[in-house]
């Protein structure tokens, strides 16, 4: 079985991720957190921000033509870029702000993913 076309996916979607806001807020998290209650928010994070995306991806689905989907998705795409480009600053989250629980670095996560 060739492994080049896994291999050439797995290398680019890894480089491509490299220093997204997700890992680096989780490099931060991991200096201050034991590596147990990191691993374990991540994981919660992610599994909550899958499921809602399912949820709203078939929902969606039922409701409103696949046209208007990739209508909006396309207007949006091109909105955030413009918005992106015309920042000056990314806002940071504070490290004093977070607390030092689980629920704290999950709500983090969320809010990291969402770009808020």
């Amino acid at each position: 079985m060739n492994n080049l076309p896994f291999l050439v996916s797995f290398t680019l979607i890894a480089l491509a991720e490299l220093g997204d806001k997700t890992q680096l807020l989780t490099l931060g998290f991991a200096t201050r957190y034991s590596i147990r209650k990191v691993i374990l928010a991540i994981s919660c994070a992610t599994a909550v921000l899958m499921g809602l995306a399912v949820i709203s991806g078939k929902l969606i689905n039922q409701y409103v033509p696949l046209f208007y989907v990739q209508l909006i998705s396309g207007i949006l795409f091109i909105i955030f870029g413009i918005i992106t480009l015309k920042e000056k600053e990314e806002k940071e989250i504070s490290t004093s702000q977070i607390k030092k629980n689980v629920f704290g670095i999950i709500i983090s996560i969320v809010l990291v993913i969402f770009g808020l």
